[in-house]
């Protein structure tokens, strides 16, 4: 393969990958602020740029690597050519698992949100012989949604979340670390 088809296809895996993931992380992101937007207004959008961000990690890769090959007066090698491939893809990857990461949690959390009743279906409600109903001894575990009330207006409760989406963002950001030492060698 020749060198400028590395660094392109570097390029292209950083800004795809990294953007899958934002894209990902973004779909829960926008299900957060749907739910919380009369709770907490504009700090609804907190978890939705921080997704956002990991897209732009992405397209500053991407940019650098399409810089390097635009530089006519530098000629790239095979070797560089590798090496911006695989800050393309530490980049794109870190990004993309980050994205997921972030989604996943988000998703959860929504889920936790929710106050719902736990109704068991046991199917058809069996009666003994002395007239008392009977309940399997094991249940055959078809609960509806068993989540837990998370008031995210609690200060505290909203710090947690916006923490825990910034440490899940930080696997992005070693990726970029990683990604701009591939780049400087």
């Amino acid at each position: 393969m020749s060198p400028e088809l590395w660094t392109a296809t570097g390029a292209a895996f950083s800004i795809f990958l990294s953007s899958a993931g934002s894209c990902y992380a973004s779909i829960y992101a926008g299900l957060f602020v749907l739910q919380f937007y009369k709770k907490l207004g504009a700090k609804s959008f907190c978890p939705i740029i921080i997704a956002g961000v990991l897209a732009i990690y992405g397209l500053i890769i991407g940019v650098l690597l399409a810089l390097k090959l635009s530089d006519k007066s530098n000629t790239v090698t095979l070797q560089d050519s590798q090496h911006f491939f695989g800050a393309g893809l530490a980049v794109g990857s870190a990004c993309l698992c980050s994205g997921i990461g972030m989604g996943i949690f988000i998703k959860q959390y929504l889920n936790f949100s929710l106050v719902s009743t736990r109704v068991l279906s046991t199917g058809s409600n069996e009666h003994s012989t002395n007239g008392t109903e009977s309940e399997p001894l094991l249940s055959n575990g078809l609960y509806e949604n068993r989540g837990v009330m998370i008031d995210v207006s609690d200060f505290f409760a909203y710090i947690a979340l916006l923490m825990c989406l910034v440490f899940l963002e930080a696997v992005g950001l070693y990726g970029l670390i990683v990604a701009l030492f591939f780049i400087g060698k």
